[in-house]
């Protein structure tokens, strides 16, 4: 029985499972079993059995034993027990309350899981088509596939970074993973802040939906999320390296071949396969026909590859509810290559009675068998066509996990400035030391942009050769040291502008200001009338005007 609305939550007892002093660290293995429970009650449980033992282990600072890994494996996200989060619901008061006592900071916003799990297999997949070794990249992790795939990183080898946080056990904003060559970030891919060819291989799945998101860097032509995402993910992926994404079969099917033109104009249909409704059912509650599908990244100069007929569709066969046969929309990849599609094609009724596609097929370890199947063959294929991976660790962008993100928002900020005509020339000051450095991540960012560095304005002839050069370009960034910026002579009119905008700025704080604030602003006004009256009328040779 659930307890009344306020009182305590009864917390469940954690599973009784062998612990050793010192234990020896195991890679988790998932295999094809699907692990977690069918019932949404079973599922709640067993999600607050994963949260609360990952807490006992955190405390105990140790990796998990054989049988708390199979606990944890049980764990299926939040997408198919959306009712714990409804407090009002009698028969969810305890639950909800339990779930609010294991996090700490309360119940964030939730990710649905994200469908994986029918697709894992012991062994690397990537090695068949000619992976050695480099970043790779889960793109998407989502709480349980990051607590899952997490076994993986947190108690065993690998170098990786995983993203995308939800309210799984272990994504949390101070968290470190005991592995030092895996990175976890709590954040939706959309902020995903690192240079550009950055991995050999991404991994994952992309959010469905009819919405899009800003980002002049990486989606310029507003394209909605899915298909975002997966434009990205080729951005960040080196030349010869590998996207495996899951999407929604409306990726390769729209109507609309804009994403798909967008996407072949950098990378080669590798392969799809393109699974049946109900293949996720199981783990997440999810019925939707979803597409494996398979990019390279193209090197530099390149041609597209032989054959690529995927930018468009074209009309095939499907049984509808009649058991009669009509025609449904698919793309021309999957005309050409029936054998990728692991079930029978049939039109189901979706909302408003609108035609759905469905695809009847197995599930559980014989889709599992078969996805293996289908894969090797495209693997095979795709040596054979030079459409092997062949990205290295030398070819991909070293990331600092620490300062990744700080440098990107300053090249973001300045692309975007310049693209809304904010400003006609982003400029932006560093330190001498670090110039070359920055210049280089700018370039790394954003390949093709015209970017101007100042990094031989070093002496009064440079500066000049410099602020010639800043008059006549047309730069989408100035990347500028600070002695070359502070050096450089701005107009006695437009210095004096400028400290009077600051003044007033100050007169009108401390209208609002205490009396100890009061003093301090006075104190700043001088200072800048000071400055003010200190500004010569000599003509000089103002490079700022």
């Amino acid at each position: 029985m659930s307890p009344a609305a306020g009182s305590a939550p009864e917390v469940a007892a954690q599973p009784d499972v062998p612990t050793t002093p010192t234990q020896v660290v195991v890679d988790y293995q998932p295999g094809i079993t699907i692990h977690p429970p069918s019932g949404i009650k079973a599922r709640a449980r067993a999600n607050l059995d994963a949260i609360g033992l990952l807490q006992r282990l955190d405390a105990e600072a140790r990796p998990p034993t054989a049988v708390e890994q199979d606990v944890l494996a049980r764990w299926s996200g939040w997408g198919a027990v959306p009712q714990i989060f409804e407090p009002h619901r009698e028969d969810w008061v305890g639950d909800n309350a339990e779930l609010r006592g294991l996090l700490t900071g309360g119940v964030p916003q939730c990710f649905g899981e994200h469908p994986e799990r029918p697709l894992h297999r012991p062994g690397d997949r990537r090695r068949p088509v000619g992976q050695r070794g480099g970043g790779r990249f889960h793109r998407g992790a989502g709480a349980g596939a990051g607590l899952r795939g997490g076994l993986l990183h947190r108690f065993g080898p690998g170098r990786g970074h995983h993203g995308r946080g939800g309210a799984g056990p272990d994504h949390r904003p101070d968290q470190r993973p005991p592995v030092p060559v895996a990175q976890i970030r709590q954040e939706g891919f959309e902020k995903t802040r690192v240079p550009e060819n950055s991995f050999t291989a991404t991994v994952g799945n992309v959010p469905f939906g009819g919405f899009a998101l800003h980002d002049p860097a990486h989606n310029p032509a507003n394209h909605n999320i899915h298909n975002h995402f997966l434009l990205k993910s080729v951005a960040l992926t080196a030349p010869g390296g590998y996207v495996a994404a899951i999407s929604s079969h409306f990726t390769l099917d729209a109507a609309n071949p804009k994403a798909r033109r967008d996407l072949a104009e950098v990378a080669d249909l590798v392969g799809a396969v393109r699974l049946p409704t109900k293949a996720f059912d199981r783990v997440s509650g999810t019925t939707v026909v979803t597409d494996l599908i398979i990019l390279r990244k193209r090197e530099q100069g390149q041609a597209p590859a032989a054959g690529q007929d995927w930018i468009d569709t074209t009309t095939v066969d499907a049984l509808d509810t009649d058991g009669q046969y009509a025609q449904t929309t698919v793309n021309t990849y999957f005309a050409a290559h029936p054998e990728n599609v692991l079930g029978a094609l049939h039109l189901g009724h979706g909302m408003y009675n609108a035609a759905t596609l469905e695809v009847r097929g197995e599930t559980g370890a014989e889709l599992a068998a078969q996805v293996a199947g289908r894969l090797a063959a495209i693997t095979t294929e795709a040596k054979a066509q030079g459409l092997g991976l062949s990205a290295t660790a030398d070819s991909a962008t070293t990331i600092d996990a620490t300062g990744a993100g700080k440098s990107g928002s300053m090249f973001m900020g300045a692309m975007e400035l310049k693209r809304l005509g904010l400003a006609s020339q982003p400029w932006i000051v560093v330190p001498n030391h670090i110039i070359e450095q920055v210049a280089r991540e700018a370039k790394q960012w954003y390949p093709a942009a015209n970017v101007l560095v100042g990094a031989g304005a070093t002496n009064a002839e440079g500066r000049r050769r410099f602020a010639a050069q800043t008059a006549t370009g047309d730069w989408d960034m100035v990347i500028v040291p600070k002695s070359v910026f502070t050096a450089i002579r701005v107009s006695p009119q437009r210095q004096r502008a400028h400290l009077e905008t600051a003044r007033k700025a100050l007169e009108e704080a401390k209208t609002q200001a205490g009396e100890t604030g009061t003093k301090q602003i006075e104190l700043a006004i001088k200072d800048q009338e000071k400055r003010v009256h200190g500004i010569g009328d000599g003509p000089g040779a103002a490079v700022c005007d």
